[in-house]
């Protein structure tokens, strides 16, 4: 706790995160996540949501860095985008906006939004 008060990170925050470096296994740059969560929702159920949105496969591969999976679901991602908004994805192509250089903000900010 004390390397996090250290920074300038919010004791709710700093305990969120601390109680997820004891379970989790990728806790580190997590504060803005936790933060969000934290914004529409108690310390417990911020650690319960922070644990479960890190458990899911999609955002596993994304903290984990795993890249053949983050591929995986960029061009599943992709196909998506093409077949259902595909004057969008045309747009973005013809501008050179590849969904690599959103996708993980857009991904987190959604789930953090849904609460």
């Amino acid at each position: 706790m004390y390397a996090y008060r250290a920074r300038g990170v919010d004791d709710t925050v700093a305990w969120s995160l601390t109680a997820g470096a004891c379970v989790l296994v990728q806790v580190q740059g997590m504060s803005y996540i936790g933060a969000g969560l934290l914004l529409y929702m108690e310390q417990t159920e911020t650690f319960i949501a922070l644990g479960n949105l890190l458990a899911t496969p999609f955002f596993s591969a994304l903290y984990t860095m795993n890249l053949e999976r983050i591929w995986e679901y960029i061009k599943i991602y992709e196909r998506l985008f093409e077949y259902l908004v595909y004057d969008v994805f045309q747009h973005f192509a013809k501008i050179g906006l590849s969904s690599e250089h959103y996708i993980v903000d857009w991904c987190v900010y959604t789930y953090i939004s849904c609460y």
